[in-house]
């Protein structure tokens, strides 16, 4: 999968797929599979000034239009040999697909209708993200021969059905390995080429906080170092380039536990407020004991801040909160947090103190 999808964007420079169509009635090359049949022997030529034609396209439709005129004009060749024999002109596609600007979501209807044919062709799909599908598999239909690009047969329909999945995804971590936006841009340009709709952003983990939030300047201390960090504008432009992709974006912020990093710039908000895990010394090869004060009034302050800072920046429905590896043994060490469960009725001895791990797990008060 991982070659295939490396293979698409090579052929094309910047997009779209390059297998030719076999001639007759079956199609090789398109992915994801879709329904399709080919048939007679003469091959389209994509004349200079091919466009595509919509009425009263959305600003996003627009660009979606130029750009896939851009990837089927100047894709690279995998073939050193001319197309054979004449050729039938292939001048224009007509797009019909109402577009209400809605951003990328679950469920959305990815169905089209695609007609190669002499002089003219046709998309019609429901949505925006339907002729995105449609938009790509016409340049998956295409291929540079020579100096040509062509449709390798008379013509072409392909039937883009609801996806088996609704939820594609791929998942990147830049909290562990910072990712500069324009390789995240090239990620996003291989989903859309795949046919893949959510791109899953791990944004904060105990390694880093490599986010400059805009309510508390402090917590990008955390960052591996001050150049590896996202302004909010760079998360504005990686959110606005998925939804060109017709993908979604969801954040992670592991919380409560994984929260060395924010520990560095906010060491108040963490159990016993001190990160022993936080830092160079921090190496991840154990789970991060470092947690969120569920004691603290400040604690809720930070996280209502940081929900509506995301909530400002993705447009997505969902936000991942990671809630795993809560080390409970640093809750059970803590003087203050066992006087508050005798308080409320409770054994402050249990839950047991989590088992030892290879290596130690020092909590960040120095409980065992």
């Amino acid at each position: 999968m991982i070659f295939a999808w490396a293979a698409l964007l090579l052929a094309r420079g910047a997009g779209a797929a390059n297998t030719p169509l076999a001639s007759g009635s079956s199609i090789s090359g398109l992915w994801p599979k879709h329904g399709a049949s080919a048939a007679g022997a003469t091959a389209l030529e994509v004349v200079d000034g091919f466009r595509f034609v919509a009425a009263a396209p959305s600003p996003r439709l627009r660009r979606a239009l130029d750009r896939y005129a851009g990837y089927v004009a100047n894709q690279k060749t995998l073939w050193t040999h001319q197309i054979p024999g004449a050729t039938l002109p292939l001048e224009h596609i007509v797009v019909r697909a109402p577009d209400d600007g809605a951003p990328p979501a679950y469920g959305d209807d990815e169905t089209f209708e695609l007609v190669i044919a002499p002089g003219a062709g046709s998309l019609r799909a429901a949505s925006f993200a339907g002729a995105l599908r449609g938009l790509e598999a016409f340049a998956q239909c295409t291929v540079r021969l020579g100096a040509k690009v062509v449709v390798n047969s008379t013509r072409t329909n392909v039937t883009g059905a609801a996806p088996k999945f609704a939820y594609r995804g791929v998942m990147v971590d830049s909290s562990r390995h910072f990712l500069p936006v324009p390789t995240l841009e090239a990620i996003l340009d291989g989903m859309a080429a795949s046919a893949l709709n959510v791109l899953h952003w791990h944004l904060v983990d105990a390694q880093s906080f490599p986010w400059n939030a805009s309510f508390d300047e402090t917590l990008v201390r955390g960052a591996y170092r001050p150049d590896l960090a996202y302004q909010r504008a760079d998360l504005e432009r990686v959110v606005a380039y998925a939804g060109d992709r017709a993908i979604r974006v969801i954040p992670e912020i592991d919380v409560p536990g994984h929260s060395a990093a924010v520990a560095v710039g906010r060491p108040d908000l963490v159990v016993a407020g001190g990160a022993a895990d936080a830092g160079a010394a921090f190496d991840g090869s154990q789970a991060s004991g470092t947690l969120l004060d569920p004691l603290k009034e400040e604690t809720y302050a930070f996280l209502a801040a940081l929900f509506a800072e995301l909530r400002g920046v993705f447009r997505d429905a969902a936000v991942h909160l990671g809630g795993d590896e809560v080390q409970f043994r640093c809750l059970n060490a803590s003087a203050d947090f066992r006087g508050r469960m005798v308080a409320r009725g409770y054994d402050a001895s249990c839950p047991a103190a989590d088992p030892p791990k290879t290596g130690g797990n020092v909590c960040a008060n120095g409980g065992p």
